[in-house]
């Protein structure tokens, strides 16, 4: 069974993490071990679920976009508490899950794959895989992730594409246009669908 789960992108002090440019459209680097050139920002991303949060959870992220453990979690008002969402997954290595015993674990994390691609083209939301209800880990604690949508029509791609039109690429608002060979390629694409 596979689930909706939302990527949320937070800042953070500690490498590795993921690289975000910090001038212009916040552009992805990709994952860094330590420092680089280029002004940036850290960044780790956190895969959330619209699940009820319950005791035995174990961090949370708030409308505030605070990472919280389940035991402030637990201490704060309902109303605030309704508001949070469930983290299943994270590159972020210090968010650890008791398993007992005196020992942790971190929490699942996508693969060095998914990063990769995530940072050449940002999503808001995934499908992560389930199994009887928790988050399907492999051995090495991955998750497994599928694009929400992996087909289109013409005219969905035809809206993406004036979306794409509209963003602009530089501080003075110059905005990106679509060549006339990639429309052609894309009619070519949605051809058989037709």
């Amino acid at each position: 069974m596979r689930q909706e789960t939302n990527i949320v992108l937070l800042p953070t002090n500690d490498y590795p993490a993921i690289a975000q440019s910090s001038i212009g459209y916040g552009q992805l680097y990709g994952w860094v071990t330590g420092k680089i050139r280029t002004p940036h920002t850290l960044v780790h991303m956190y895969f959330t679920s619209n699940d009820k949060v319950m005791k035995e959870d174990t961090w949370v992220i708030t409308d505030g976009w605070e990472v919280l453990n389940i035991q402030d979690f637990v201490s704060i008002t309902t109303r605030f508490r309704e508001n949070c969402k469930k983290i299943i997954a994270t590159t972020d290595k210090s968010l650890t899950i008791d398993l007992g015993h005196l020992c942790l674990d971190n929490l699942p994390r996508p693969t060095d794959l998914f990063v990769e691609e995530y940072c050449k083209s940002p999503m808001d939301t995934v499908m992560v895989e389930y199994h009887d209800q928790e988050v399907k880990i492999d051995e090495m604690n991955y998750i497994t992730i599928s694009p929400i949508k992996e087909t289109y029509t013409r005219a969905e791609v035809n809206v993406l594409i004036n979306k794409l039109q509209s963003i602009p690429v530089d501080s003075y608002g110059e905005h990106i246009g679509i060549p006339e060979t990639w429309k052609n390629t894309i009619d070519m694409w949605c051809a058989p669908f037709k």
